[in-house]
């Protein structure tokens, strides 16, 4: 992504997952805790986050609520143009972090396979694997 979610947030806020593909939110307000549980939304290539539930000390927020509304109002983030024709077909949340299927037409890699002469000229050289030129 060109930036990150997590990006100008306060230290103490941390961002796992939810464990159903959902982002959580976590910090202290006022000293209490705070968890909103947001869905992260894929539109072309525009991700944003859009709350789910909230809650303080486990006393739950209301979403339509403005303060709410305000924190994600702009959290959207646009992702660079991917490699090779992919273009982005969902995102969700993993506890390794955000993940972005992707899917291409007509796809083709952009090196060539070596052919037999290249092979043996690396096999004589001790390289292992095939090195593509």
């Amino acid at each position: 992504m060109t930036s990150s979610y997590g990006a100008g947030l306060c230290p103490d806020t941390s961002l796992p997952d939810d464990g159903h593909g959902r982002l959580r939110i976590q910090r202290r307000v006022l000293g209490l805790p705070l968890t909103v549980t947001a869905q992260l939304r894929l539109s072309g290539r525009t991700v944003s986050a859009v709350p789910v539930a909230a809650s303080v000390a486990a006393l739950p927020v209301d979403l339509a609520g403005p303060r709410v509304n305000d924190a994600f109002t702009g959290q959207r983030r646009t992702l660079p143009k991917l490699p090779a024709g992919l273009e982005p077909t969902d995102v969700s949340v993993t506890p390794a972090g955000v993940v972005l299927p992707a899917h291409g037409n007509d796809i083709r890699p952009s090196r060539r396979r070596p052919d037999d002469a290249q092979i043996d000229v690396m096999r004589r050289s001790g390289r292992s694997g095939c090195a593509v030129t």
